[in-house]
């Protein structure tokens, strides 16, 4: 979970680029609509990131249909918007997650239900497969009218240490488990976003298995680290110290982040524990 900076494209400009391609009746009806696409995207600004008061536009059924069919049938604007999108290096893994690579763009507010949306970059947010299935057509609460996820161009993530992992031995195997706490300073709207946020897309499971694999990896490094002479000392520094580097880029709530926290901190861990890492499968 993460923030990424907010898309500098003329997304006035791509619209009447993505219409200039059609043919016919769409080509039409999106010409039609250029003037209340261009006031919607001035509503999505002044409401962003809370969403939940966008109203759906008055739109006939065909309007609706090449609306989306601006997004769904590749054209040269719509695959130069698809680029510019998931090409920066801050953009290649998934802010969603922060595990997978962005190989697709999730809609933030679903284009089945804000079709005027389709192709507006602020609301099309670099995304893994995996993140953009869960979330599906998912946005707020049916009960509470709250929304789900957190925005990954205008929500900003805390800074408080709000995701926790527990970390322990059982037989001969290391059990992981994240969890998203709420800390002080964290206000209840925002945690109940992360939470959200945190389940529906699974990431206590993903982190845990991502974590796992990860140090199956490192199991050599920690052997030359503790070294002949078993110094733990110097193996829970040196884990420390990675943990320090994740989180100058990363920020505190990095899964990796947390997981080196943790390690440097379990003694039992760095007294040798490490090497049940080698049976893991």
């Amino acid at each position: 979970m993460r923030s990424i900076p907010l898309p500098t494209i003329d997304d006035s400009s791509v619209f009447g680029k993505i219409t200039a391609s059609k043919r016919g009746t769409r080509k039409s009806l999106l010409k039609t609509l250029e003037g209340t696409i261009a006031s919607a995207y001035l509503e999505y600004d002044s409401h962003a990131p809370n969403l939940e008061a966008i109203t759906d536009l008055r739109l006939t059924p065909e309007e609706r249909e090449a609306l989306l069919h601006a997004y769904s049938v590749e054209t040269i604007p719509m695959r130069e918007l698809r680029e510019d999108l998931t090409s920066p290096i801050n953009c290649v893994r998934c802010p969603l997650c922060g595990v997978g690579e962005s190989s697709t763009l999730d809609h933030f507010l679903p284009k089945e239900r804000t079709p005027q949306f389709s192709v507006y970059s602020k609301n099309l947010i670099p995304s893994c497969g995996k993140c953009n299935t869960l979330k599906n057509d998912l946005f707020v609460d049916s009960n509470t009218g709250a929304r789900h996820f957190l925005h990954a161009y205008y929500d900003r993530i805390p800074t408080a240490s709000f995701l926790h992992l527990d970390a322990k031995f059982d037989h001969s195997t290391i059990l992981l488990s994240y969890s998203v706490h709420h800390v002080l300073g964290l206000d209840k709207a925002t945690f109940d976003r992360l939470s959200s946020h945190f389940r529906l897309l699974r990431l206590s499971d993903r982190y845990r298995r991502m974590a796992l694999e990860f140090l199956r990896g490192e199991g050599r490094s920690f052997e030359r680290c503790y070294g002949k002479h078993k110094d733990s000392a110097r193996l829970a520094q040196e884990l420390a110290e990675k943990a320090e580097d994740w989180e100058a880029t990363y920020g505190p709530n990095h899964w990796l982040v947390v997981l080196y926290e943790k390690l440097s901190k379990w003694r039992e861990f760095c007294e040798g524990g490490f090497r049940l890492l080698s049976k893991l499968h």
